[in-house]
């Protein structure tokens, strides 16, 4: 991304705090943290159509950004890998044995859940 598209998603996410925490009324900490020069103290700031949808583009370059180099930043480790396939392996060996089901659970009719507490109260 271009130095210009990353300081607008940084003064966006500075004016977020403005409409979160200040009802879109300007105030100092967003002054100083942004160096917005376009803006007064207390004066209410509104977005335009154009602006969200230039800061969603934004937003979903820096998420392409992050999943196409994701492994990059935080290379995979093999072990983790190898033991999620491992059980995978053993589980889909137990399915096609049939050793692995589980015993069937059959719910009770409200009336027999009822009789099961004992003061004869409704369990709900």
């Amino acid at each position: 991304m271009k130095d210009d598209e990353c300081d607008t998603v940084a003064l966006m996410f500075c004016r977020r705090h403005v409409y979160e925490h200040n009802g879109g009324e300007v105030d100092q900490r967003y002054l100083d943290a942004s160096g917005d020069k376009s803006v007064r103290l207390k004066q209410h700031i509104h977005e335009t159509k154009e602006a969200a949808h230039k800061l969603l583009g934004s937003l979903l370059k820096m998420a392409r950004n992050i999943h196409n180099g994701f492994h990059e930043i935080f290379p995979p480790i093999s072990g983790p890998i190898k033991a999620y396939e491992g059980k995978n392996a053993r589980m889909a060996k137990l399915d096609q044995s049939g050793a692995a089901k589980p015993p069937e659970l059959k719910s009770k009719p409200p009336d027999e859940l009822a009789r099961d507490v004992p003061d004869g109260s409704d369990p709900a």
